[in-house]
């Protein structure tokens, strides 16, 4: 089945920043069925802000059915372990975000 995603970053109770355009497909979830929590990876991709988001900083995805996003998503909110972050050496100004 293929999923139709959007990722926004979550500051002040709220959705802020989407970062859709940026985000490399396969998107990575590990959902536990414990009381565990459950883990994930996401790589922004072509970004232009170099600085590491710090651990607890919250991401929210949707993943959606249809190319159109008309379907009610299914809702992922993710904090920040660690973020790794590799600048391209032939653009200093872009970088890629493994979060």
């Amino acid at each position: 089945m293929r999923y139709f995603w959007k990722v926004w970053l979550w500051e002040n109770g709220a959705k802020s920043t989407e970062f859709t355009e940026h985000l490399i497909i396969p998107v990575y979830t590990e959902p536990h069925l414990d009381e565990t929590l459950g883990t994930g990876e996401i790589v922004l991709d072509s970004m232009t802000n170099n600085q590491a988001y710090p651990p607890k900083t919250k991401f929210r995805m949707e993943r959606y059915l249809t190319s159109d996003f008309s379907d009610a998503p299914t809702i992922f909110d993710y904090v920040v372990d660690s973020d790794q972050v590799e600048e391209y050496s032939g653009c200093p100004g872009y970088c890629c975000h493994r979060i």
